[in-house]
């Protein structure tokens, strides 16, 4: 039997298919990412997977994108949890605290009263592992 085989390496477009979708700059999926310990995504084109750990699409890991903030937060507050004194985990904590307010501030809501709710959500959680209160989104422990 003769014929050609074609192999194509499928294309990892996870920012430009995932992150930039419609869907996505929605505040309750923006919220459900960050929360979410996994994540199945099917596009046209493949499949996605992330986790805490790892983006990777049917081509492969997404190198140097493992620290996209939907995914870095939660693994920082992970390791914050166990190491609860470690100040470098702490600013960390709260620098990704800033993206996250930037963007839930750009996301779509059907209600404005959604945006102040997938904040407070989130805060909550960041709570839950610094024991620093916040006000108005800003948390009283990283106030100079």
């Amino acid at each position: 039997m003769e014929g050609l085989i074609y192999i194509r390496h499928p294309k990892n477009l996870l920012n430009k298919t995932i992150h930039k979708s419609s869907l996505n700059r929605r505040a309750w999926v923006f919220q459900e990412r960050i929360l979410a310990p996994r994540v199945l995504t099917f596009t046209n084109s493949q499949v996605f997977w992330e986790c805490r750990e790892m983006l990777a699409g049917e081509g492969g890991p997404q190198h140097g994108r493992q620290d996209h903030f939907s995914r870095r937060l939660m693994s920082i507050l992970r390791n914050l949890s166990i190491d609860p004194n470690n100040p470098s985990l702490k600013a960390e904590v709260y620098f990704t605290w800033w993206e996250i307010l930037q963007l839930a501030s750009e996301v779509g809501v059907t209600y404005e009263s959604d945006r102040l709710h997938t904040i407070l959500d989130l805060a909550k959680h960041v709570y839950r592992v610094t024991k620093s209160e916040h006000l108005y989104g800003i948390w009283i422990e990283n106030l100079p």
